[in-house]
């Protein structure tokens, strides 16, 4: 308790949000409409109101839609998004296969597989970067998996190129993911959260 008064009184907790809600305010996010069919480009927040004690924050209209529909969404840890900040690729990883994971069925370790397809995976990830595949699955996917399972409390212990012919047409991810993050009403009640960054 001495040591988080510390870090408080000097504003080392304060300095590094406020480092992880500009990262992420960078980060440029492009969804559809719900009210439409046009493609919105846009980052996390609208704007950022930094206090001396707090911070205030709100998102672009196009997205509160979607957080209006939040019961047909699945939620995450903000405290993984700060941790990938660094990596767009592992980022967009990391949400395309948490939102799976009430859609899979899990085997008896907890794991559960998602498959994407290559074109899918190349045009999120790195659009118009590696035509082959080989390049791509080594200086992007690769790495971003790294990232994830070093970062974050998912874990993605392997992988499989599922072909056709000589192509790899899906890759299949295993993924496990922590107890906690299948448990909404814990995350939301503070008192019962023990991971750092959402107890400050």
């Amino acid at each position: 308790l001495d040591n988080i008064k510390d870090l408080k009184e000097s504003g080392v907790i304060y300095n590094d949000i406020k480092r992880g809600l500009t990262k992420l305010r960078d980060i440029k996010l492009k969804y559809p409409e719900l009210s439409g069919d046009r493609i919105v480009e846009s980052g996390y927040f609208a704007y950022i109101n930094y206090g001396k004690s707090e911070f205030r924050f709100g998102f672009p209209k196009p997205m509160i839609e979607y957080i209006k529909e939040l019961g047909k969404y699945t939620w995450y840890y903000f405290e993984n998004m700060i941790n990938l900040q660094d990596n767009v690729q592992a980022s967009i990883l990391y949400e395309y296969l948490t939102k799976n994971k009430y859609l899979k069925t899990k085997d008896p370790d907890g794991v559960y597989t998602v498959n994407i397809k290559m074109d899918t995976l190349k045009k999120v990830l790195s659009p118009n970067t590696y035509a082959k595949t080989a390049e791509f699955r080594r200086n992007v996917l690769e790495p971003a998996i790294k990232y994830i399972n070093s970062h974050t409390t998912m874990v993605i212990p392997e992988t499989e190129a599922l072909k056709i012919g000589r192509s790899i047409d899906e890759i299949k991810f295993f993924v496990k993911l922590d107890s906690k993050d299948y448990k909404f009403r814990a995350a939301i009640e503070s008192a019962n959260m023990d991971k750092p960054f959402m107890n400050v």
